[in-house]
């Protein structure tokens, strides 16, 4: 019948088509220019989250209904979407295994500092989501590795095989515009990734600002520790 193919309208076929298209450009072009746009820091890296978070949840929306429409019309196309909708997303799918793998094994857990050798890649994990692995690495940037990636590369787990060092480093009042205290300093100490939260923090008032003992992963990892909590203090207004 002209107008169907299988008995779905060719109209339910283009919005499927079309809408998959419009989903992929907007996200192309947000991609390719909200960066200009954006302020680098803690603002750029929520708005990117956030931005993937939207991107999965409009191709989940897309996904369910396209199955609805194009079920009610041919269940034999549905069968053949669903195929090819499976080879085209192979790889997101081998991620999720991945994924669940990790999450089974308890293997990397957040807070872990891991290096890949193969790479030079390194940094914190700061989350475990579905496909991927999210680190920080020194200098304070998102880094986003497939779980499949992940599972087939050598990695170390520095939290575990590093030796814990005492960083001894002293903040300077005149240095800052805002007026520091020691909640403030212990709170950024907290937030940085390079810190060992379960280890003390040593806060103590000096004439010209604040001296610190704050325990880091490493001896290497101090210096980007000290950076971190300098860097976000000079930040806070």
């Amino acid at each position: 019948m002209i107008g169907r193919l299988e008995g779905i309208p060719f109209y339910i076929i283009l919005m499927v088509v079309l809408s998959a298209l419009l989903i992929y450009f907007v996200f192309f072009v947000i991609d390719k220019y909200y960066v200009i746009i954006s302020k680098k820091g803690k603002e750029f890296y929520f708005i990117k989250k956030w931005l993937r978070k939207v991107r999965l949840f409009s191709w989940f929306i897309w996904f369910v209904l396209s199955i609805y429409f194009l079920l009610i019309y041919s269940p034999v196309i549905t069968l053949i979407f669903l195929i090819g909708f499976y080879l085209f997303t192979k790889d997101y799918w081998i991620n999720i295994y991945s994924g669940i793998l990790f999450l089974m094994n308890g293997k990397i857990k957040k807070g872990d500092y891991i290096y890949f050798p193969d790479s030079g890649m390194e940094g914190v994990v700061t989350n475990l989501l579905l496909v991927e692995l999210e680190l920080k690495n020194k200098d304070d940037e998102l880094i986003y590795i497939p779980f499949s990636k992940v599972l087939n590369n050598t990695f170390l787990i520095k939290e575990k095989v590093s030796n814990y060092f005492l960083n001894d480093f002293e903040i300077l009042e005149s240095e800052f515009e805002c007026n520091l205290n020691e909640n403030m300093i212990k709170k950024v100490l907290l937030t940085c990734p390079w810190t060992v939260v379960s280890k003390n923090i040593d806060i103590e008032r000096t004439e010209n600002g604040y001296k610190i003992k704050v325990v880091s992963f490493s001896k290497e990892m101090a210096t980007y520790q000290k950076d971190y909590v300098l860097r976000e203090l000079r930040n806070i207004i």
